[in-house]
């Protein structure tokens, strides 16, 4: 899974202006976020990306390369088909 989305990942679409970072590393991190979010070593994405399923669209943020590969997330069934068939 993690290297079709990392291929998908490549265009960003939907640029922010400022950065979202891992809630989760920031929460694990307690006291200590504020200065591991300074010297960026938590994880932090300004975009999005898509993957195109059977006459659907999804958009994903950035962040969720991180999310799976850090934390094991598993996106739903659907994207994951979708990001599979997506990527070649």
């Amino acid at each position: 899974m993690l290297p079709a989305l990392t291929e998908l990942a490549t265009v960003r679409v939907r640029q922010t202006r400022g950065y979202h970072y891992c809630e989760i590393c920031v929460r694990d991190l307690g006291e200590d976020a504020g200065d591991a979010v300074r010297q960026g070593a938590i994880a932090h994405e300004s975009a999005e990306f898509e993957v195109r399923g059977d006459d659907v669209v999804y958009a994903a943020p950035q962040l969720l390369l991180h999310y799976v590969a850090a934390h094991e997330y598993l996106p739903p069934a659907e994207f994951c088909a979708a990001a599979l068939g997506a990527a070649s």
